[in-house]
C-alpha cells in the first residue's frame, strides 16, 4: 500500500529496473531504464501506475504489469523478449512508440476492462504488434512486424495504418473501422498473408485493402459484415474459406483491380455480394474475375446482385482517397484518360481537391480545385503517373491517394485495303508476337490470316492460307519445333464449313493443311500441343450428335 515517484533517473544493470509489490501506486516520468536483466518495470498485482516521458529499451522484457497502468510519451524497445506484457486489469497507452522488440510488441491478457491503446507507432517487432484480447487499438500506425500486425479477440481498431507488412489482423470478435491497410505484395496464397484475417464474429468497414496475397480472408461461420470497404490492388480481393451465407453481409464495397480474383469463392456455400462497385458495369468482366462454381463445380456461387457502375462514395478510409485508375494499368490505345476519385469524410473536413498528373514518378500539379471525374488527354506509347490531395478549408492536406500509373499502348495496324481481323495472339520463344484471323484483303475471297512481328511490334511476315471461298483462323499455338499450328474453319475444303488446321515453319511456310467434320456445320476455335508431339482441337459441331454439340479431335504431330 505504498506510493512512490520516479523522476529523472537512469536505471541499469539490474535484476529488475523498477520492481513493486501489490498494491503500489507508482509515477515513473522523464527516465530511462535500461539492460536490465529480467524486467525494465515489474509492476504487481493491484498496482496503479503513470509512466511518462520515458525510455524503457535494452531489457530481457520491457515492462510487466499485473494491475492498473497509463503509459504516456514513451518509447518501449529492443527488448529481448516482448515490450509490454500485461495480464492485470487494464493499460492505457498513448503517443508511445514500441519497437525493435525481439518478441511481440505488446501483449494483452487483462481479466476484466478494454485496454486502450491510442496515437502510438509499432515498428519491427519481431512478432505481433499487438496480441491479446479486450483491447482498442485507435488512431496507430502499424509497420514491419514480424507476424500480424495485430492479432486477438474482443478487440476494436480503429483509424489506423498498416505499411510495409504481408499480414494485417487476424481475430475474431473484431470491429476494423476506418483503417488503411498497405501490404508488401507478398506471393504466398497462404492464409496468414492477408489485410484481415477473420475467423470469428467482426464488422470490417470503412478500410482500404490493397497490396496483400488477399485483402480479408474469411475463415468462419459466425456473423460477419464487410461493408464500405475498398478492396483493390491485391492478389485477391476477398477469399471466402469458410463461410455462413445466412450470416454474411457483405455489401456496397469497391472490389475491383486485383491481380487474379476480385472474389474467390473456395466454400460450397451461396455468397451473396451485394450493390457493389466491380471497376465496371460490364457483366461479363466482373464474372470474370470471380471464382466460384463457373470455375469449379465443387465451389458455392456468387452472387453480384446491384452491381454499381462507379465508386460507392464513403467505401473508403479516411486516411486515403480512392483513386482510378489504381496501382499500374494499361489504358489501351487511348488518346484520353478518366480519372475519378471518392473519400470517406466522415469530419466533413475535405473541401477540395488537387490532382496531380505527368510523365515524372511524382506527378506535377495538374490542376488546382477540381471536381472528379476530370477527362485529361495522352499520347501513345506514353506512361503517366497521377494522384490526388484533399484539402480542409484552410488549405491544409487532410487526405491523399496513392500514386497510380497507366499506360498508354501504340497502335499498330496490319493488313491491306479491305477487311483484316486479328482473332488470336500469342507470344513466341523468340519475344515476338504471332497473330492469326482472317484477311479479305489478299488471296482469294476471305481467307486465314498469319502474321509475325519482332517484340517491338514491327511486321517480320505475314502469310495468307485457304482457297476461294470462306477460311478462317481462329486460334494459333507455337510447337515445340518452333513452328506454327492455327485452326479454325474453312468452306473451301471439305463438306461445307469444317475444322480446318494448317502447320507452318517458323517462317510461316505451309508444312501441311488439313480438314476435319462431316456433312453440315463444323468448326475450330482452340488448339493445343499435347506431350506426345500430337494436336488436341476443341470446337463445336452440327455434323455428328444432336444439333449443336462439343467437338473434340487429336491428331498426331503431321495431322
Amino acid at each position: 500500500n505504498s506510493n512512490a515517484t520516479i523522476v529523472n533517473s537512469t536505471i541499469h544493470h539490474n535484476a529488475n529496473g523498477v520492481w513493486t509489490s501489490s498494491n503500489c501506486n507508482i509515477e515513473i516520468s522523464n527516465c530511462e531504464i535500461r539492460t536490465n536483466i529480467d524486467y525494465g518495470v515489474l509492476l504487481g498485482s493491484n498496482s496503479n501506475a503513470t509512466i511518462v516521458d520515458s525510455t524503457i529499451h535494452l531489457n530481457a522484457t520491457g515492462i510487466s504489469n499485473y494491475g492498473t497502468m497509463i503509459i504516456r510519451g514513451c518509447t518501449i524497445s529492443s527488448s529481448g523478449g516482448t515490450g509490454i506484457y500485461s495480464n492485470g486489469v487494464y493499460i492505457e497507452i498513448y503517443e508511445t512508440l514500441i519497437g525493435e522488440n525481439s518478441s511481440t510488441g505488446i501483449t494483452l491478457h487483462n481479466s476484466s476492462s478494454n485496454s486502450r491503446v491510442q496515437n502510438c507507432h509499432f515498428l519491427d517487432n519481431g512478432s505481433y504488434g499487438i496480441e491479446g484480447y479486450r483491447f482498442e487499438v485507435i488512431d496507430s500506425s502499424f509497420a514491419r512486424n514480424g507476424n500480424h500486425a495485430i492479432s486477438g479477440s474482443n478487440c476494436v481498431v480503429e483509424g489506423c495504418l498498416f505499411t510495409e507488412s504481408i499480414k494485417g489482423i487476424r481475430g475474431s470478435s473484431i470491429t476494423a473501422v476506418n483503417n488503411n491497410f498497405e501490404g508488401e505484395f507478398c506471393s504466398s496464397f497462404y492464409d496468414d498473408y492477408s489485410g484481415v484475417y477473420i475467423d470469428g464474429q467482426a464488422l470490417i468497414s470503412h478500410n482500404v485493402f490493397s497490396g496483400f496475397a488477399t485483402g480479408v480472408w474469411l475463415a468462419t461461420s459466425s456473423e460477419v459484415t464487410i461493408q464500405d470497404n475498398l478492396v483493390t490492388g491485391n492478389y485477391r480481393g476477398i477469399c471466402f474459406a469458410s463461410v455462413d451465407g445466412q450470416n454474411l453481409t457483405c455489401s456496397n464495397n469497391n472490389i475491383y483491380g486485383n491481380r487474379d480474383w476480385n472474389v474467390y469463392n473456395d466454400t460450397n456455400q451461396r455468397v451473396a455480394i451485394t450493390n457493389s462497385f466491380w471497376g465496371t458495369d460490364n457483366e461479363s468482366t466482373i464474372k470474370s474475375k470471380i471464382f466460384d462454381y463457373y470455375e469449379d463445380s465443387s465451389k458455392g456461387p456468387v452472387s453480384y446482385t446491384g452491381f454499381k457502375s462507379s465508386l460507392i462514395d464513403g467505401a473508403t478510409s479516411s486516411k486515403r482517397i480512392a483513386l482510378i485508375p489504381y496501382d499500374r494499368q494499361s489504358l489501351g490505345f487511348a488518346d484520353e484518360a478518366t480519372i475519378s476519385w471518392t473519400a470517406y469524410d466522415p469530419d466533413g473536413l475535405l473541401e477540395s481537391f488537387d490532382l496531380y498528373f505527368g510523365e515524372t514518378e511524382t506527378p506535377e500539379l495538374y490542376t488546382a480545385d477540381v471536381i472528379s471525374p476530370v477527362t485529361v488527354p495522352v499520347d501513345h506509347a506514353k506512361t503517366y503517373y497521377l494522384g490526388v490531395m484533399g484539402f480542409d478549408s484552410q488549405e491544409s492536406l487532410k487526405a491523399e491517394s496513392t500514386v497510380s500509373e497507366i499506360c498508354i499502348g501504340l497502335p499498330i495496324v496490319f493488313g491491306g485495303s479491305s477487311s483484316d481481323s486479328g482473332l488470336s495472339v500469342v507470344e513466341t520463344y523468340d519475344g515476338g508476337l504471332v497473330v492469326t484471323g482472317y484477311t479479305n484483303s489478299f488471296g482469294n475471297g476471305d481467307q486465314v490470316y498469319l502474321l509475325k512481328t519482332d517484340s517491338n511490334g514491327d511486321l517480320l511476315w505475314e502469310k495468307n492460307f485457304g482457297g476461294t471461298s470462306d477460311d478462317y483462323g481462329h486460334s494459333v499455338v507455337e510447337t515445340s519445333d518452333g513452328g506454327l499450328v492455327v485452326t479454325g474453319n474453312t468452306d473451301y475444303f471439305g463438306n461445307s464449313y469444317q475444322v480446318y488446321l494448317l502447320k507452318t515453319d517458323s517462317n510461316g511456310d505451309l508444312l501441311w493443311e488439313k480438314n476435319f467434320g462431316g456433312t453440315s456445320i463444323d468448326y475450330g476455335h482452340s488448339v493445343v500441343e499435347t506431350s506426345d508431339g500430337g494436336l488436341v482441337v476443341t470446337g463445336y459441331t452440327e455434323s455428328f450428335g444432336n444439333c449443336w454439340q462439343v467437338y473434340l479431335l487429336k491428331t498426331d504431330s503431321t495431322g
